[in-house]
């Protein structure tokens, strides 16, 4: 997986962010799912790309492989360590908007 990411990425071009992670979310095998999300977090780190919002989409793929059904009811723990790590890596305002806690508080988002 990540020399598809190497490869596929190399120049660092945002457009083809978006399309990786679209692929992640369609990848079915979370094992895969995960090494292919951090090996594009890895490279988003390379060109110094943390603050895009093609980075908040891969903490939205994580969210949503993090929530199927088949991800929470089976032992996926070693697929779920990676994908906790990089869920981690999340910074906070993100974090509380994705995961917010307590589960289900609600708040208002203002854009000034």
């Amino acid at each position: 997986m990540s020399e598809f990411v190497d490869f596929y990425y190399d120049n660092g071009d945002l457009k083809k962010a978006d399309l990786l992670v679209s692929v992640a979310r369609n990848i079915y095998y979370y094992g895969a799912a995960q090494l292919y999300l951090t090996s594009l977090y890895k490279k988003m780190v390379e060109f110094d790309q943390l603050r895009t919002h093609e980075c908040f989409a891969i903490f939205t793929a994580v969210k949503f492989l993090m929530s199927q059904d088949n991800f929470s009811t089976q032992d996926y723990s070693s697929v779920r360590s990676p994908l906790e790590k990089l869920k981690a890596k999340t910074p906070r305002c993100l974090r509380l908007l994705l995961w917010p806690e307590p589960a289900g508080a609600n708040f208002i988002v203002i854009n000034k």
